[in-house]
């Protein structure tokens, strides 16, 4: 069964570059599974890449996990690591639905945080029952014609953390504004 991660355009990646034997890879597994279990629902897609020489240990650590998991057979010498300059295991790097690497992990101080960036929301006023949708997105990415938000900005400032049924009492230069959160993808 193979799976390339070209198959996943116009999808919300974490590519991840992994060696199971590692000392290190249990504990960040750990900490994806955390991140796919909150996000999976709304679309989040893990793609790990072993670089495991050991075949067989490789396939019997990726059987239990809920992500896609694949094997570089040259391992260390994996062609996709070097062309993602991967210098140390595990690597990761966020990737949007435009198929645009927007964050590495050196540069990831909060990995729920840089996902929670990457959302597309439905909002409704409560005051006015307007509904609005916004993709919280980098400050170079914002394009507010097209629906983008700077995750700079007080809404999607006033957002991070809520979770669908919550309302957001966010200040803007008109005054105060509450905003229920009815959905959130990615």
């Amino acid at each position: 069964n193979t799976h390339k991660l070209s198959d996943l355009k116009g999808k919300v990646v974490l590519l991840d570059f992994t060696i199971y034997q590692s000392a290190a890879s249990a504990p960040h597994n750990f900490l994806l599974n955390d991140l796919y279990t909150k996000y999976k629902d709304q679309g989040l897609v893990i793609y790990q890449v072993s670089l495991d020489a050991d075949e067989h240990f490789w396939k019997t650590t990726a059987d239990n996990l809920p992500w896609i998991s694949v094997r570089d057979a040259n391992g260390i010498y994996s062609n996709v690591a070097a062309m993602y300059n991967v210098k140390e295991v595990p690597s990761l790097f966020l990737i949007n639905r435009n198929s645009e690497l927007s964050a590495r992990g050196e540069t990831i101080k909060d990995l729920d945080a840089a996902v929670q960036i990457l959302n597309k929301v439905e909002l409704k006023n409560i005051k006015n029952g307007m509904k609005m949708i916004y993709t919280i997105v980098s400050e170079s990415e914002a394009n507010l014609k097209e629906g983008k938000i700077s995750v700079n900005t007080p809404i999607a400032q006033g957002l991070l953390g809520k979770k669908v049924g919550d309302v957001a009492e966010i200040k803007v230069p008109q005054g105060m504004v509450n905003l229920e959160v009815v959905n959130i993808s990615f």
